[in-house]
């Protein structure tokens, strides 16, 4: 227990039991859940510690196929329901509660440091199963992946034909996502599952565009932090510098993304793709990103459809 003159933090009421040696994620689960630990007269920095805690480690373990998914849905209800006046949830105080968590964890095991700690959260929005340190490894290849500037040389191929007629994007695309976080989501998934280097140079800059899009939606909803947003802006410029700068080239990869997106919701024409790229690639909107919370996919076509009507 801490001194009297310091404030108890998370780490100081965790009892280490060490239930299970081998898999970190089961053991920090056990020690949270520990009636002994938390209780309702804890004081609300240590609940909201606890729940991003808890939230993070559900995740890990429903990456590693122990928990299912309505566990960790339950996980994050438990962040969003948490009883603490609505006045002392700032901003400085979700800080705060995040660093008490991500140094409870990262003391069970140092690679659990706060980009990891993130990761795991967005990963398991997107599912994947694996043992625990498969999880740690994919984890580090996602940050990796996201730091770095990275893409190979994009080569000619000749255009790919269905029944004489080419190639679109809406073509080559399989809907098979359906995640909680909404279309923008699915539509990000589903061009990834997608998309390969045998593609066209059309159907990869078509894919380049909608991949900004859909990260740009998902930056709104607090998905993606502005990191994640980058990425996917960056690789859409080195697309442009591979494949062609004509007007008329550019024109109609990015008719493709606009028609890819209107055959998942018709509420997603031009204007509104447009209207959320531009919004987030200039910066006009906060990060939303905490690493827990998100709004909903309709609550933020909602606002958008009222910023173009407050614009015209």
């Amino acid at each position: 227990m801490p001194s009297p003159n310091k404030q108890l933090r998370l780490i100081d009421i965790i009892e280490r039991i060490n239930k299970f040696p081998d898999d970190i994620f089961l053991n920090i689960y056990h020690d949270l859940d520990s009636d002994e630990n938390i209780s309702p007269d804890s004081p609300p920095i240590i609940k909201m510690a606890y729940a991003y805690a808890l939230h993070i480690v559900v995740g890990g373990l429903f990456l590693q196929g122990i928990f299912v998914k309505d566990n960790f849905h339950e996980a994050s209800s438990i962040v969003n329901n948490i009883q603490i006046a609505p006045e002392q949830k700032t901003t400085q105080f979700k800080k705060e509660a995040a660093q008490q968590t991500n140094e409870l964890l990262h003391s069970y095991d140092t690679r659990l440091c706060n980009e990891t700690n993130s990761t795991i959260i967005k990963m398991a929005r997107f599912h994947a199963a694996m043992n625990y340190e498969s999880v740690i490894s994919r984890v580090q290849k996602v940050k990796e992946k996201i730091n770095a500037k990275r893409m190979n040389k994009i080569d000619e191929v000749p255009p790919m034909t269905i029944q004489n007629k080419q190639l679109r994007l809406i073509d080559v695309i399989k809907k098979v996502y359906n995640q909680p976080e909404g279309i923008f989501a699915n539509i990000n998934n589903d061009l990834n599952e997608s998309i390969t280097m045998d593609h066209p140079p059309i159907i990869k800059m078509a894919y380049a565009y909608a991949r900004r899009t859909a990260a740009a939606g998902l930056f709104l909803q607090g998905v993606f932090d502005r990191e994640a947003y980058e990425h996917a802006s960056r690789m859409f410029k080195v697309y442009q510098q591979q494949t062609g700068h004509t007007v008329e080239f550019q024109e109609e990869a990015a008719q493709q993304s606009n028609e890819l997106f209107s055959s998942y919701d018709l509420r997603l024409d031009k204007e509104i793709t447009k209207f959320i790229t531009s919004m987030v690639e200039h910066g006009q909107t906060p990060e939303q990103y905490d690493g827990v919370n998100y709004f909903t996919y309709d609550s933020i076509i909602s606002k958008v459809h009222r910023a173009i009507y407050k614009q015209q």
